[in-house]
């Protein structure tokens, strides 16, 4: 009998599976080459083409290409100008295009626009701003339109606020605390500021090495003044500008309105001498106390609040310098006071003409974020608060404006259950700057029995035909039981004989016997 060798008995045997994404036309296709072992036992493959997506603009290498789409709707037209009207043309096109049409000023519209000095939303003259948009006199804010504000008192009560006042020249038998003059100076400036706009709101608070919240801001004349009532220098020496600055910003910005002017009138007798509650090195004013203060005061500027600062009682005990530096910051203005009546005189003024104390000689920094544009194209460039006096630009580092500063492609085989798969990790940089990761998963091989450590499992096949069962004995019959698979294993049989003589001689055996008139004997 002639025996044949096959070149394969199972699929295995011929190779494995491989794909692969080329273009076909305008679409990209998934190329998928199947090893399979026929009936004939002879390997062929099976190819199989998969439509993955359908291009709209063509493919090429296996990838759509990409259009170069200028815009997709008006915000990406967006050229921070509010002179011009910005439009997308044929948005999300390779024919898309921004345009930029000029808008034709509106005097009287509130906004300050292309060919205007100034617009404060009328058309009357002599207010500071003509008919015609054209600046007349002095820039001021909208807080002298007589809107409501946003007021929070200030008051130092550490325990130089307990000594007297030196006597006026006509009245030497005069002898006023100067927190008492604090207390009735802030109950004038309450009723003055309420009885001009009564949706005016103030608050309260106090500092000495702490802060204390004394009254909400509240349009309540009576809750206002019962807190400046029960207000008494209960405090040790020392003096905390930073904090009380911090605490009166965030107040005002939490319980203020968003359209109302917010302004702290903060009084002091002394000098700062801690930067913080913490601070053990009072007594004295120290570098740091100073560099704490001027950090407040830009605290409050970043935040749209001003600061009137007063200093009260004597010159060689105030630290003028630094209260002037804290008001010049927020375009407020600094007064000195030293005796009852002026004290009275200034809060009192106050609360009736604040247009006039507050809004002189005010600066607008930034009208918007082109005028902040500092040609360093690795910053967005930010107008805060833009057209008022407490306007400042802000240049923020980005971190990123194109793919490469967020790293470099890579590529790593892992396995995903029964797949090899390739892991392409690209880096983007995002719309808003910021660096991300965009992974891509392409199966690369999918693995008849699992995948582990980036390669497919290969079984423990012990045999795929009889041949690789054999023990070299030549008294057993070797045999390949399930070939090619896990299941797969040698059976080797022993057999009784090799050749007829193991099994006995041929001949006559016994004697002979008569059967019939007939001799017999047996033959084997």
């Amino acid at each position: 009998m002639r025996k044949y060798s096959a070149a394969c008995i199972n699929n295995a045997q011929c190779g494995i599976q491989s794909s692969q994404v080329i273009c076909s036309g305008n679409n990209r296709i998934n190329i998928t080459q199947t090893p399979t072992c026929t009936l004939t036992n002879t390997c062929t493959t099976i190819t199989t083409n998969t439509t993955l997506q359908n291009c709209q603009y063509g493919c090429v290498n296996g990838a759509c290409i990409q259009p170069n789409i200028e815009c997709s709707n008006d915000a990406q037209c967006n050229d921070n100008n509010p002179n011009t009207q910005d439009i997308c043309l044929n948005p999300g096109t390779p024919q898309s295009q921004c345009v930029h049409n000029p808008i034709q000023p509106v005097c009287g519209n509130g906004i300050r626009e292309s060919g205007e000095q100034c617009d404060d939303g009328n058309l009357i003259n002599g207010d500071g701003c003509s008919s015609t948009c054209i600046i007349e006199g002095q820039i001021c804010t909208e807080i002298c339109s007589g809107g409501a504000l946003d007021f929070e008192l200030v008051f130092d009560r550490s325990g130089s606020m307990n000594r007297y006042l030196d006597p006026p020249a006509d009245n030497r038998f005069q002898r006023i605390t100067k927190i008492k003059s604090a207390r009735d100076a802030a109950s004038k400036l309450a009723e003055a500021a309420l009885n001009k706009n009564s949706g005016t709101k103030i608050g309260l608070s106090t500092f000495s090495t702490d802060v204390v919240n004394e009254v909400g801001l509240t349009s309540n004349f009576n809750v206002i003044n019962a807190g400046i009532t029960q207000l008494y220098a209960n405090g040790n020496a020392d003096t905390n500008y930073n904090q009380s600055i911090i605490a009166a910003v965030d107040k005002l910005i939490n319980q203020g309105r968003n359209t109302a002017p917010k302004v702290i009138i903060f009084l002091s007798d002394g000098a700062p001498t801690v930067a913080n509650s913490q601070d053990t090195t009072g007594t004295f004013t120290d570098p740091i106390d100073i560099e704490s203060s001027i950090s407040a005061a830009n605290y409050a500027k970043n935040r749209g609040v001003m600061i009137i600062t007063v200093g009260f009682g004597k010159k060689n005990e105030i630290n003028e310098q630094v209260l002037k530096d804290m008001a010049q910051i927020t375009n407020g203005q600094y007064f000195f006071v030293d005796n009852y009546n002026g004290i009275i005189q200034l809060y009192e003024n106050l609360g009736n003409n604040t247009c006039e104390l507050v809004c002189v000689n005010q600066t607008i920094e930034c009208n918007n974020d082109n005028e902040c544009d500092d040609n360093n194209s690795q910053t967005q460039d930010i107008c805060r608060n833009p057209g008022t006096p407490q306007s400042f630009c802000e240049n923020n580092l980005l971190q990123c404006i194109n793919d490469a500063q967020c790293g470099t492609q890579i590529s790593n085989i892992i396995c995903i259950g029964n797949n090899r798969v390739n892991r392409t990790q690209t880096p983007d940089c995002t719309a808003s700057n910021t660096c991300t990761t965009i992974t891509t998963d392409n199966v690369v091989q999918t693995c008849q029995y699992g995948c582990n450590n980036e390669v497919c499992i290969i079984p423990n096949i012990e045999c795929n035909n009889d041949n690789e069962c054999n023990d070299n004995n030549v008294r057993t019959v070797d045999q390949c039981v399930n070939p090619s698979t896990p299941q797969s294993y040698c059976l080797n049989t022993e057999v009784n004989c090799l050749n007829d003589l193991e099994c006995g001689v041929t001949g006559f055996i016994d004697g002979e016997f008569c059967s019939l008139n007939d001799v017999y004997k047996t033959f084997v």
